[in-house]
């Protein structure tokens, strides 16, 4: 028998130690998380504020998780069904579904803030992973540091010593060692790379993305940029189903994007520069196919759906008060936003002013004046700069070029948009800027003898940002809040008197703020009132008139004869606010409004103009003792159907006060209907009482007296009323209703059927 042989136990194998760039990158990413943390700490208990009501509080699609409200989402545009702006953004509105109805934040503001600073905490990450990727060095002498470097004899540099093999290094773009660092240079780029991503994660420009809810879309959009060109550039040195992974996600992450936010497509761009920028070295042709293959499928299915869905909705109104780019000619308009690009610049190096808005007339058109001038030849320099960088530093290149590449689509450049400026639009492009700004100063620490240099200031730099940043953060707390910061920081933009002036008389019970409110609106009205009606704003005349008004009825409770000179101001400026409405809403026609009106329906609720400053007119005319302009304003009011008890009642008012007690009783029919305003069926019996006498208008009832609709007279002022409760219904796109209605009042109520067949055919 052979003798077994004696089974020799392997050697465990020893765990192999944690790598040392490894230990740095988890302790730079933990240090990253809580200097985001600290910064943005105060965010968490911010309102809703601004637009954040529109399209959260408002938004009946976020409501609850169903088939039916996704659907909804996808065929409809961002701002659906309160308002047009041109948007397309059907994954940052599921997003919200799901803070809303899944996550139950519903209306508690904190769960949305959470999401925002987790999904800004992994673009910092990503950003450090991109800086230390670009700036990183795996052998002497590559060509990202500014100081030591000399074009060769070519007059180029391709960040290698004139006299070095002509050998590409593996990680284009990496950093140069640091004449007094390391030998290789490598802890010099993490110091960089973690304060690229420190400067940014605190810049305080940010807060209008990440502490202002909606602002999401601006998180997606540099996700997406950022895990999309990173996947790319490690699918370009993959192979096989390492590099289909990576191009898959490239394709995913760009879905996300630009279903988030459109300026996403901004990723074709930085691929295709960060080709350009070192093709000699790579020559990645075929990389940069299938990369842009992987990004323009669904970017053309984005523009697919969004043109099926535009054309569907409204014409986007781009008010000139808004963005004057919009309204002016080409040249004028191009010169303004170049105008603007200083502003920005600025605000990255010195964000001590911040404002949430920016609107007519805080930044006057461009007019050849000595400050465009000076933005001009600022911006020229600036272009001049970036191009000699790409002779001496590719890598600041690339990145002052990837700042230019992200502001293009918000630019006002190629197309005018929504607004004239906003720092949201930095979220993005400052990543370049800031990282050029680490490299200079860096480079500046070379130069001079103190070893520490460098990093002191970018501390300095990186603590400075974040304790503004706390600040800017408090202004997000509440309307109030805001609007105060805003009116300091923009104090001629007519908006930010507006809005001021809203939130101080929502607590108009106390007499400081009534009458500071009513100063803010004068305000907002004397920016404005020089601007032809054309490209005005009705909202905040009518804002202002309604203010007058309100203020003549309380002096003239305490019969202070100053009560006629408030009547006289709120009709003056509720007559111009009719006026703008009318030329506002002349040339949104004439610019599509009417064709899709056409195309959609007759009662397309795009074309209709705005009854609200028109009843106000009518109270205050019918104050006034001006029967017949009380009467006019009154007859265009009702008939474009306003949505408050409050207007039916005044319009009844200054019917009366021209005797027309069936066109009063009538309106305050229409009101009940259309309002559900129970309170206007005691002033219609009032009515009845005081003007019909000992008629059969009023009968008796369990409950009291009661209207008497079998009565003719009052038959036929509920049929008269009927009518327009249909167009109100069809204005409202509420079909269904629509028809209910109809059937009721033909069959139920015995109206004629001719003038509800008018309006709605069978």
């Amino acid at each position: 028998m052979k003798p077994k042989k004696k089974r020799v136990k392997a050697p465990t194998p020893e765990p192999r130690p944690f790598p040392p760039d490894r230990w740095r990158s988890v302790l730079a990413a933990a240090a990253l998380a809580l200097l985001t943390f600290l910064a943005f700490a105060n965010s968490f208990s911010a309102g809703f504020v601004l637009d954040n009501k529109g399209l959260l509080l408002l938004d009946p699609r976020i409501r609850e998780l169903t088939v039916e409200n996704i659907r909804l989402i996808f065929q409809h545009t961002y701002w659906w069904p309160t308002g047009e702006a041109g948007l397309y953004r059907p994954f940052t509105t599921l997003s919200f579904l799901c803070n809303y109805a899944v996550l139950g934040n519903a209306q508690e503001p904190a769960g949305y803030h959470w999401i925002n600073f987790l999904l800004h905490l992994g673009n910092v990450f990503l950003v450090y992973a991109l800086a230390r990727r670009l700036l990183r060095s795996d052998r002497a002498g590559s060509d990202s540091d500014l100081s030591g470097l000399r074009p060769d004899a070519s007059g180029r540099n391709d960040g290698r010593e004139s006299t070095a093999k002509p050998q590409p290094p593996r990680c284009i773009g990496a950093q140069s060692e640091s004449p007094r660092g390391n030998p290789d240079g490598r802890e010099s780029a993490e110091g960089r790379a973690f304060f690229v991503a420190a400067l940014w994660a605190v810049h305080p420009v940010l807060t209008e993305s990440v502490t202002n809810i909606i602002g999401r879309s601006d998180l997606f959009a540099a996700l997406a940029i950022l895990s999309g060109f990173l996947m790319y550039l490690k699918g370009a040195e993959s192979a096989g189903w390492r590099r289909l992974a990576r191009l898959a996600g490239l394709t995913a992450v760009t879905t996300v994007g630009v279903f988030s936010k459109e300026s996403a497509v901004a990723i074709v761009g930085v691929m295709v520069l960060y080709e350009l920028t070192w093709w000699k070295e790579r020559k990645q042709w075929r990389a940069l196919l299938l990369g842009c293959a992987a990004t323009l499928l669904p970017i053309a299915v984005m523009l697919y759906q969004r043109a099926k869905v535009l054309a569907a909705s409204r014409p986007a109104e781009f008010t000139f008060t808004d963005n004057p780019i919009a309204g002016t000619d080409f040249w004028t308009g191009r010169l303004t936003a170049i105008k603007v690009i200083p502003r920005y610049l600025g605000l990255t190096l010195w964000p001590g002013t911040l404002s949430s808005d920016y609107s007519y007339a805080q930044i006057p058109l461009a007019n050849g004046s000595l400050a465009d001038w000076g933005a001009g030849i600022t911006v020229l320099a600036a272009a001049i700069l970036v191009a000699f960088l790409y002779r001496w530093n590719r890598t600041a290149f690339f990145l002052a070029s990837f700042a230019a590449i992200t502001f293009v689509p918000t630019a006002n450049l190629l197309f005018p948009i929504g607004t004239i400026m906003a720092e949201r639009f930095l979220y993005i492009p400052a990543i370049g800027l800031l990282a050029c700004l680490v490299m200079a100063i860096y480079t500046v620490g070379n130069r001079v003898p103190l070893r520490h240099f460098a990093p002191v200031v970018l501390c300095v730099f990186t603590a400075a940002f974040a304790v503004r940043t706390w600040v800017r953060n408090a202004d997000w707390q509440d309307e109030l809040a805001m609007s105060e910061a805003t009116v300091r920081a923009s104090p001629n933009s007519f908006k930010a008197h507006e809005r001021l002036a809203t939130f101080l008389y929502a607590n108009h019970e106390v007499a400081s703020n009534r009458d500071r409110a009513i100063q803010e609106a004068d305000r907002a009205v004397a920016i404005l009132d020089s601007l032809d009606d054309a490209r005005n704003n009705p909202t905040v005349f009518r804002m202002a008139g309604s203010f007058h008004l309100a203020e003549g009825d309380l002096l003239h409770q305490r019969n202070d004869p100053r009560s006629a000179r408030e009547y006289e101001r709120a009709a003056e400026l509720l007559k111009r606010s009719v006026a703008i409405d009318k030329s506002a809403r002349a040339e949104y026609d004439r610019k599509g409004g009417a064709e899709w009106a056409r195309r959609h329906s007759a009662l397309a609720v795009g074309a209709k103009l705005d009854p609200e400053a028109r009843w106000m007119l009518a109270a205050a005319y019918w104050r006034l003792g001006k029967a017949d302009e009380a009467g006019a304003a009154a007859r265009e009011a009702l008939a474009l159907h306003p949505k408050n008890g409050e207007a039916y009642r005044q319009i009844s008012f200054a019917f009366a006060a021209q005797d027309r007690i069936d066109d009063a009783a009538t309106a305050l029919i229409e009101g009940e209907l259309i309002t559900s305003d129970r309170s206007l069926r005691t002033d219609l019996l009032d009515l009845y009482r005081s003007a019909m006498g000992d008629t059969c208008a009023i009968t008796a009832g369990p409950n009291g007296q009661a209207i008497n609709i079998a009565c003719e007279r009052v038959h036929k002022q509920f049929c008269a009323a009927s009518v327009e409760v249909v167009k109100a219904d069809l204005e409202d796109a509420q079909w269904d209703e629509a028809r209910r209605q109809k059937q009721d009042f033909i069959h139920k109520y015995g109206c004629p059927a001719g003038p509800l067949e008018q309006v709605l055919p069978e």
